[in-house]
Order: structure tokens, then sequence, then C-alpha cells
């Protein structure tokens, strides 16, 4: 190693997390997530007691990786490959920089992601034509497919009609049978009703008769007796009556003769 970059080495400065930290103005557990997300292209070394330190070399990374998300708005899939190839062409094994060999690394790091961009944009226009082209595809797949299934359900329509008329007029036929077995049965119905009734009636007439016979002589009876009470109340004031004229009559001649 030469004498300038053992000097570089020499006045390099090693920073605890947190107080690096502080320095960048980025929280720990950020930095703890770039190092897993961007793995080889943000190497953190760790000391004898396995505690992570940061170097020089870290600040001038966390300033560019700052400038691509806000001024670039780039991801970290987008950010990843420029930080290896900006690793790849580290001069030195250490993790320690010279002024001079930053500036050119940011300016090839430029580089990196100008090409980096530009095969984005490349790779998203051919998804843009891809997914254009897949749409167009699936839209006249969908237009075929949905005069197949238009067709289909006309076709299913149509035998669902079809088997509801069927089914409708043997119900109605049914309800037929069903009906004209039921007139035969209430006709029958009536017919015995009318039977029964008749000939109730005809017993109730005869009970009737019978019954105004037998009121007919109780009565006849009654009348006959009454009458001959009567007759004999008629006899006995008869006798009365003629009693008393007899009466009259004796008084009558007492008095003439006398003279009274």
């Amino acid at each position: 190693m030469n004498e300038g970059r053992r000097n570089v080495i020499e006045v390099q400065r090693r920073y605890p997390i947190k107080e690096f930290s502080e320095l960048v103005g980025v929280p720990q557990q950020t930095l703890r997530n770039w190092e897993e997300v961007f793995g080889d292209g943000f190497p953190v070394d760790r000391d004898p007691q396995n505690q992570r330190y940061y170097t020089d070399y870290h600040v001038r990374l966390v300033g560019w990786i700052q400038q691509w998300k806000e001024e670039e708005n780039l991801t970290n899939s987008q950010i990843k490959p420029m930080l290896k190839t900006i690793r790849s062409m580290n001069p030195f094994e250490q993790g320690l920089m010279g002024e001079g060999d930053f500036s050119a690394l940011a300016v090839q790091a430029e580089q990196v992601k100008s090409q980096t961009v530009a095969i984005g944009q490349v790779f998203t226009d051919q998804l843009e034509k891809q997914f254009s082209t897949y749409i167009s595809q699936i839209q006249a797949l969908f237009t075929m497919n949905l005069d197949d299934q238009r067709n289909m359900i006309r076709e299913e329509i149509g035998r669902a009609l079809e088997t509801l008329d069927a089914r409708d007029s043997r119900l109605i036929s049914s309800l037929d049978d069903q009906n004209q077995v039921h007139r035969e049965e209430l006709q029958k119905t009536l017919i015995n009703i009318a039977d029964k009734a008749e000939n109730q009636g005809e017993v109730t007439r005869q009970h009737l008769s019978e019954l105004l016979a037998k009121d007919l002589e109780a009565r006849g009876a009654a009348a006959e007796e009454q009458a001959k009470v009567i007759d004999k109340q008629l006899n006995d004031w008869a006798v009365v009556l003629k009693e008393d004229i007899e009466k009259m009559s004796a008084n009558k001649k007492r008095k003439w003769f006398w003279g009274k």
C-alpha cells in the first residue's frame, strides 16, 4: 500500500451506529434494514466486540441513497445494483477511500444510475406492450366466450321452458282428473244425502201422523169427558132451576089464596 493510501486509512473515522445515525439523520433500524436489503452494496463491518461501525465511506453511500430516493424516486430494488456496481469498482478492500476515489465513483454511480433508469424504461415499455396485447387477447377471448355463454344460456332457457310447459301440461291434466274424481264423489255424496233426507222425511211424516192421531185421540177423549162433566152440570142446574121454579110457583099461589 502506498504512502497516500496509508495516510487516508489513518485519518478514517469509525462511527458506532448510534453516532452514525445522528450524523446522517437516518434511524438505526433503517440502517439495519439497508444492510439486509442492499447486501454487498452496503457492507457494514464489526469490531472485535461484534458491534457495527460505519466510516466516511458509508456517509457518502447514505448521501447517494437519500439523493436517489428523494430526488430520483428510485426504489430499493433499483438502488441495490447501483451500490453493488460502486462496490465492485471500489479500489480498496478495507472500506476506506480517498476524496479523489469518491469523486470518480460518484461519476460512475451516476452513469450506472442513468443506465439502470434507461433499462427500466425499456423494460416498462415492453411490459406495457405485452400487457396491452394480453388485455386485447383476453377481451377477444372474453367476447367469444360471452357469445358462447349467451347461446348456451338461451338453449338452457329454451329447454327449461319446454320442461316447464310439459310439467304444466301434466299438472293441468292431473288436476282435471282429480277434479273429475272429486266431482263424481261429491255427486254421489249429494245423492246419498238426498236419499237419506227423503227416507228421513218419510219417517218423520209417519211419526208426525202417529203423534197427531194420538194427540187427536187424547184430545177427543178429554173433550168427551169434559162434555160429560158439562152435561152433568147442566142436568144439575136444570134440577136446581126446576126446584126453584116450583118453589116460586107455590109461593105465588099462597099469596093469591091469602090475598096478600
